[in-house]
């Protein structure tokens, strides 16, 4: 697997991009990505190189949004 790093000018356009790769996913495999994770959590996934990259991008999803959200928090 080939390693990509991309960059964002914004928070909301990695959100953005994290939240196409997970629909991607998630079409590919009929499941949401919330449903992956917790049974990928719990050793119910195989350990290939796309359900890492797919758990990465939920992490990555969520350190974000929870970002974001404390964001508008504070700005409100």
């Amino acid at each position: 697997m080939k390693m990509v790093r991309v960059e964002f000018d914004s928070p909301i356009d990695e959100f953005a991009y994290l939240i196409r790769r997970l629909a991607e996913f998630e079409a590919r495999f009929g499941m949401s990505s919330e449903t992956f994770f917790e049974r990928f959590q719990l050793g119910q996934c195989d350990d290939t190189a796309e359900s890492i990259e797919w758990s990465n991008y939920y992490q990555a999803f969520v350190d974000v949004r929870t970002a974001l959200e404390g964001q508008l928090r504070h700005a409100a």
